[in-house]
């Protein structure tokens, strides 16, 4: 009788459950900015001034959409509790659709403004949120700073800056702290919602994007346009950029008599140098002009490419047998490989390996914490580089940091 009666008990715990599952519904206004991300691999310093049908017809790929399919496949957990709107094509209606069979229900809308070649831009999203926005709980973007931006000033139009939001990523710099680590990070904070619907509370995150005139011309100029209310779970959530170009704690010219014995010592490699400006300061004590905020490649301490595109990276690569990448994290996101170096690609990385990695960052870079986010675009690559690695912080002084994949969070 005992055993009935506990086993009565459980279904009936279960059924409580279920009826509680059923009952939670979570209405996303979802879309994507199909040309986020789409100036990294060429080489832009952003993708707001960009042609995105010349770079298109050059095969330059759209990247948002992947990041949008990672998304909305991590979305396993209550996600028949979830009703999607989203806009026509090419903003998300068509893949959404993909896997309308995981929602409750997808509403495609139609946007009044025509597209231009296809493609959408950012007066077609502040048309969403503005129609759109007072119907959903929650705004999730897939883009990047400047999507952001535009889901800023279509909030503020209509008076919603309450709204929650939450970015996943897929621009070229990321900076802003309104974004999740990764797409599918993205996902697991959804889940969190969906299990604390009464007690989540969005909070102020900043909107900042640097001007990519400027990065262009070596500048680094950042500002802070706002703030959104933002789905915030502390690691799953990236930190804003920060401001500061320059670390006191790292010994630079350390760094660089360091970087020139390694020269000295690999003559018969091909150095493919990431952004920063941390590294542009490490080569001027080498009298070396790297450019600020883009890829360069050196042989034999002589430059060989500057400010180069995927397709320019990959020819070199298959043109030396021998590869070292240096890169050095973003302070505040402390995202290492696939934000704002998305020139390099997985091929160039896959060739250099682990051993072929030189990282150079501060102390405070890190924020106290050893952990750099990595997302090369290949997740079994990430799993091949991911784990503790030395990081160079002075002159033949280095430390342990750990890779971490940024899906894996």
């Amino acid at each position: 009788m005992k055993k009935r009666k506990k086993e009565r008990e459980r279904r009936s715990r279960g059924v409580e459950v279920e009826r509680e599952k059923q009952e939670k519904m979570l209405r996303i206004c979802f879309f994507i900015n199909p040309v986020a991300g789409l100036g990294g691999e060429a080489g832009f310093k952003g993708s707001d001034y960009i042609d995105p049908v010349k770079l298109l017809r050059e095969k330059y790929n759209l990247i948002a959409y992947d990041k949008a399919e990672r998304f909305l496949r991590s979305l396993d957990k209550y996600s028949d509790s979830i009703e999607i709107i989203t806009p026509q094509d090419p903003m998300g209606c068509g893949i959404v659709s993909k896997y309308k069979h995981k929602f409750r229900n997808v509403i495609c809308v139609d946007l009044e403004r025509e597209l231009v070649n296809g493609l959408s831009n950012r007066y077609h999203t502040i048309e969403f949120i503005e129609k759109y926005s007072s119907y959903c709980d929650v705004i999730v973007f897939v883009g990047g700073d400047g999507t952001a931006r535009d889901v800023l000033e279509g909030l503020s139009r209509v008076n919603q800056l309450s709204k929650a939001v939450l970015g996943v990523p897929a621009g070229v710099k990321v900076y802003s702290g309104v974004f999740a680590r990764s797409p599918e990070t993205a996902s697991r904070v959804i889940s969190y919602l969906l299990e604390n619907l009464n007690t989540f509370e969005p909070v102020d995150r900043p909107v900042v994007d640097a001007d990519e005139i400027d990065l262009n011309r070596g500048v680094l100029n950042m500002r802070n346009y706002g703030f959104l209310k933002t789905l915030y779970i502390e690691d799953l959530v990236q930190e804003s950029k920060s401001p500061s170009s320059s670390y006191r704690d790292l010994d630079y010219e350390g760094v660089a008599r360091y970087i020139e014995e390694i020269f000295s010592e690999r003559r018969d490699t091909l150095f493919i140098v990431g952004p920063g400006g941390t590294l542009k300061r490490v080569f001027e004590y080498l009298n070396i002009d790297k450019t600020p905020y883009g890829v360069d490649a050196f042989y034999e301490k002589k430059i060989v490419g500057r400010d180069l595109s995927r397709k320019e990276v990959d020819s070199l690569v298959e043109a030396y047998e021998k590869i070292n990448i240096i890169l050095t994290p973003i302070p505040g996101t402390r995202y290492l490989i696939g934000r704002g170096n998305q020139q390099i690609s997985p091929k160039a990385y896959e060739k250099a390996g682990r051993d072929g990695l030189i990282i150079i960052t501060s102390l405070s870079k890190l924020s106290g914490k050893n952990v750099v986010y990595i997302d090369t675009g290949d997740p079994g690559l990430d799993k091949r580089l991911a784990g503790y690695i030395r990081a160079v912080i002075g002159y033949r002084e280095e430390i342990i940091i750990r890779l971490v994949p940024a899906h894996e969070i």
